[in-house]
């Protein structure tokens, strides 16, 4: 199986830490798929939120490279609290799925 958005959060050469991965997903299936699947790279730490306003907290707090939100989700990110984009000093993947 070929890693589809993964290569978004390769490590610059510049970083020797991992790439931090945010999801925000409320559906306990899809987010233990993705555990599974983030588990294989010893390269990313995933971080989960099973909901928007967590999301937000766990953004504010260890500001992620990407995020990867439930359609759900969109509007509290994109909507109600914008900030917790602009606050950030460094680029931030955003995918809505």
């Amino acid at each position: 199986m070929q890693n589809i958005i993964l290569p978004l959060l390769s490590i610059p050469e510049n970083q020797p830490h991992q790439s931090t991965l945010l999801y925000v997903e409320d559906n306990p299936a899809n987010l233990l798929l993705v555990e599974r699947l983030i588990s294989r790279r010893s390269d990313i730490k995933l971080l989960t939120a099973t909901n928007g306003g967590a999301g937000i907290k766990i953004a504010r707090n260890h500001r992620p490279n990407m995020i990867i939100l439930d359609i759900s989700s969109v509007p509290t990110f994109l909507i109600g609290e914008t900030s917790v984009l602009v606050d950030f000093h460094h680029q931030i993947n955003l995918i809505a799925a």
